[in-house]
């Protein structure tokens, strides 16, 4: 790559840009007609999931949920070193004591539902047996699909290129910067969940402030369980 007015770029640049970023678009943007209604193939990849491995799904929903309520009670009373001396670890499991209250009633309703003991308004289907094996089963598929191909989508240049072209457009509509049109984009042709964690992750990069992320989240995309 040289530098000056006019840039020049290698065979390997473009592919590095192009293949990506493609790929990305692909996944998020791309729309598909199946079953007589129009989704995009990450969709696919998602449904796949809860159909074929839901059996692994919940399980690892309800070691995760008690995983973290067990390791955030023993982090508050015991404050190991292994954790508090780990930036990652300490910055997942020394939280504050709300926090902790939350994790640990979560924890507890889950195990409750598992084990279809206690009261109704906590193991009903309509309740917890809805949110554990429903909600947070789909909500696991779109984390783990997205945070595989959410980088190919933003780290390699598409978001960059679409928001200088759209940003003509949305800031002045809008009021938020040009490369929102991604967010845009994935949220009304795919999924609104999706659009929200997309998102999310350039607003905890310090590149969205908190009203373009708020606007964002809460305009362009339905708001749900996923924006709470």
């Amino acid at each position: 790559m040289t530098s000056g007015p006019n840039h020049s770029y290698s065979v390997e640049n473009w592919l590095r840009f192009l293949i990506p970023s493609a790929v990305g678009a692909f996944f998020f943007m791309f729309p598909l007609y199946l079953d007589g209604e129009i989704v995009i193939p990450m969709a696919v990849v998602i449904r796949w999931i809860n159909g074929s491995i839901r059996a692994l799904v919940v399980p690892a929903v309800v070691l995760t949920i008690t995983g973290s309520a067990t390791f955030t009670l023993v982090t508050r009373i015991l404050k190991p070193k292994l954790i508090t001396g780990t930036p990652l670890m300490s910055r997942i499991f020394q939280v504050r004591g709300i926090w902790v209250l939350l994790r640990v009633l979560g924890a507890a309703c889950c195990l409750l539902v598992v084990l279809d003991q206690g009261p109704a308004i906590v193991t009903s289907e309509r309740t917890g047996g809805f949110v554990l094996y429903n909600l947070l089963a789909g909500i696991v598929a779109i984390a783990v699909v997205a945070g595989a191909i959410l980088p190919l989508l933003v780290e390699f240049g598409l978001m960059e290129l679409l928001g200088t072209l759209a940003s003509p457009i949305f800031r002045p509509l809008f009021t938020v910067r040009g490369r929102a049109a991604v967010d845009c984009l994935s949220s009304w042709v795919g999924n609104t969940s999706v659009s929200v964690l997309l998102t999310e992750r350039q607003y905890e990069k310090g590149i969205y402030s908190t009203r373009e992320a708020c606007v964002i989240a809460s305009t362009f995309s339905t708001v749900s369980i996923t924006y709470a």
